[in-house]
């Protein structure tokens, strides 16, 4: 099994043309400030974002492109648990490592806060991707989603 901390690839086919595929995922799925759990999200021209909760902005996630092929439309994309979460973890670490530099560089790093930067990042940061790979398969309701509603 492959690791995969950025949620599992799924691609979906349908005969559906891709503006009635993309009105049909609109109908079916739950209001974004409706209190029951269900698919919700948004469509903005080619993507698609779908999430479960209206309270809990860090549980599974789908993202993905909508596009016309040859026999209808095809959707394909990423689910997974906290997509949005680890996205930013990774792009922090960059940033991260940059600012530790300037410290260093400008004599402003204290042993302290280059322990704490350094356990955050070296300590926290493969518990977030082993914690998102063991929960990537949380979102695969809502490719199920997609998969009954484009049928």
């Amino acid at each position: 099994m492959a690791f995969q901390p950025f949620g599992f690839r799924f691609e979906i086919s349908s005969s559906l043309p891709t503006a009635k595929a993309k009105a049909a995922i609109r109908s079916k799925k739950t209001s974004i400030f409706d209190a029951k759990n269900g698919a919700r999200g948004w469509i903005a021209g080619p993507f698609i974002c779908l999430w479960f909760s209206a309270f809990d902005r860090y549980g599974p996630m789908l993202f993905g492109l909508i596009s016309a092929d040859n026999f209808g439309t095809r959707v394909r994309g990423r689910a997974g648990s906290d997509l949005n979460g680890v996205l930013m973890f990774t792009l922090l670490i960059p940033l991260m490592a940059w600012v530790v530099y300037k410290m260093i560089s400008e004599g402003q790093a204290t042993g302290r806060q280059l322990v704490v930067i350094g356990l955050v990042f070296l300590v926290g940061g493969p518990l977030i991707y082993w914690s998102a790979h063991r929960e990537r398969k949380d979102a695969e309701p809502l490719v199920r989603f997609l998969r009954k509603t484009l049928a």
